[in-house]
């Protein structure tokens, strides 16, 4: 029977038993956490990055040891990750990925969240404990209370490391302004990988890449003219990081010669139409190029026919 007294008979002579069985349950609650991906990487990418540890301290022959928590609820001693891909389930309707913890022995826990970088990024992870106040950190402690639910909610806002590229151009010699703008032109690209395959993309004077050349061609129009300096600037913001090569195409203007220089970061010049530069996350990348012209030189023939009652010696 179950309950906590009995009533029992004790007749002459005889020994009457009266057993007791006490059977305990741990008492549990429910873990719920959920995940929001913001900014510069979207939730696919992230899924494949996301991991989370559960982890809490209990007392065993007198010593603590660190158990964590599985899918089901249950303690080990193995490390456990739980993984935003395989344990958690994705809702398109409210942007969240959610993993529903069971049978969650009542207790102090810590979750946190590892592997969160993604390439080419900064991420800022923010938390909230059952609706409370939002704290930034990848690491939170949170009660698990018997029948209840426990409910904690990261968020991680990436942001794009990004650099500035500066292009500047200087014109020398002889050649007038409207001429050097209607023939100087110039195309930054860089290479990239999009499922599996290196493809090239062209930087437009946005700083966004696009995939035709055309609609990313610079002319000198897109510049700043520095009358006192003499010189074109076109600085472009929000490069995303890596190997660009920058190129001058230059139309030929009729009876012109011309000589292309080049300097990155104030390097020394060197000869030529193509450099290339690297973008480095909050850095400014300076490309500078030089234009000589001279005019082409050429032979001038004069003849000269005598007619008439002159001999040509008079």
């Amino acid at each position: 029977q179950t309950g906590t007294s009995a009533d029992a008979a004790v007749e002459k002579d005889e020994t009457t038993t009266v057993a007791f069985e006490n059977s305990y349950v741990n008492q549990t609650g429910t873990l719920q956490l959920t995940k929001t991906i913001k900014g510069d990487v979207t939730p696919e990418e992230a899924a494949g990055l996301l991991t989370f540890e559960v982890k809490t301290t209990v007392t065993e022959n007198g010593e603590e040891v660190d158990k964590w928590v599985g899918p089901d609820g249950k303690l080990t001693d193995t490390q456990t990750k739980l993984t935003l891909a395989k344990a958690f389930t994705f809702a398109e309707e409210t942007g969240k990925y959610t993993l529903i913890i069971s049978n969650v022995v009542v207790g102090e826990y810590t979750i946190t969240e590892t592997d969160k970088d993604a390439e080419g990024n900064d991420v800022t992870v923010t938390y909230s404990i059952n609706g409370g106040d939002s704290q930034t950190g990848d690491t939170a402690a949170a009660e698990v209370t018997d029948g209840e639910i426990t409910k904690v909610d990261f968020e991680n806002d990436y942001t794009k490391q990004t650099g500035t590229l500066e292009l500047t151009k200087t014109i020398k010699g002889d050649i007038t302004k409207e001429e050097a703008e209607g023939a100087l032109t110039f195309i930054v690209a860089t290479k990239v990988t999009e499922d599996g395959q290196e493809v090239t993309k062209y930087l437009d004077k946005n700083g966004d890449l696009v995939e035709n050349e055309k609609d990313a061609t610079l002319t000198l129009k897109d510049f700043t003219y520095d009358e006192e300096a003499d010189k074109y600037t076109l600085t472009i913001e929000r490069v995303d990081l890596g190997n660009y090569t920058v190129t001058e195409t230059t139309k030929d203007i009729d009876g012109k010669e011309y000589t292309v220089k080049y300097s990155v970061n104030g390097e020394a010049q060197e000869e030529g139409s193509e450099a290339a530069a690297t973008i480095e996350k909050d850095e400014i990348t300076t490309v500078e190029f030089e234009d000589d012209f001279t005019n082409k030189p050429g032979i001038l023939e004069i003849t000269k026919t005598i007619k008439g009652d002159v001999t040509p010696d008079e």
